[in-house]
């Protein structure tokens, strides 16, 4: 933006720009690897206001929990059916992935690892309203999916990852993919990387008031 000044306002912007010159700080190599790894931290998207877990337990400590433990895994937003309340109870969750080439290839297995933390995008909601953790690697599984899902839909998704859930809420207080950072369109092939502030964003949003 640029703007026409008067001489007496040019005299004035002057003053400020010299005030502005004479309190900087010099920025240095180590200035910037600091305010990068500080820029890490904040969470790149304003979270919208929400209310507290609908499900038991200290959602305080799950969420800093949850926010610990991202740095050191790999983090991913995963699209699922279905247009139930979430409800991650249990050890028998699952989430399913679409096969890429024969399945007698292994380099077509789901990359998902032990540990992973994964946001969950309800297709039909269109909003992210659970986190889950990866309990154990991809196997091929369409007669289990087929348990729960029309067949079609198994030999479609037939990689399996069973997942352990860590902080959900009700449809109704989930999370919009955009209020994260990223949009549907990001999870057309089912899943996608989350970046530690988009994950942190949605920490945040679930956890409500109980976590900074």
């Amino acid at each position: 933006m640029s703007v026409a000044l008067t001489r007496d306002q040019a005299r004035e912007a002057r003053v400020v720009f010299d005030n502005w010159w004479n309190a900087a700080t010099v920025v240095d190599a180590a200035a910037l690897r600091e305010a990068e790894a500080h820029a890490r931290e904040v969470p790149a998207v304003v979270v919208p206001p929400s209310r507290p877990a609908t499900h038991g337990g200290d959602v305080a400590r799950i969420a800093a929990k949850l926010l610990a433990e991202a740095r050191h895994v790999n983090l991913w937003a995963k699209a699922v059916y279905g247009d139930e309340d979430a409800d991650w109870e249990g050890d028998d969750r699952w989430i399913a992935s679409a096969k890429r080439g024969p399945s007698s290839e292994r380099k077509a297995r789901p990359t998902f690892a032990a540990g992973d933390l994964v946001l969950i995008y309800a297709k039909e909601s269109q909003v992210c309203d659970a986190i889950v953790e990866v309990t154990a690697e991809a196997i091929w599984a369409p007669h289990i999916i087929a348990q729960d899902r029309p067949r079609a839909d198994a030999d479609r998704w037939p990689w399996l990852n069973y997942v352990r859930g860590r902080l959900w809420v009700a449809r109704a207080d989930g999370i919009r993919p955009t209020d994260v950072g990223f949009t549907p369109m990001g999870l057309r092939s089912g899943h996608r990387r989350l970046e530690l502030a988009e994950f942190a964003a949605a920490v945040r949003h679930f956890a409500g008031d109980n976590v900074q």
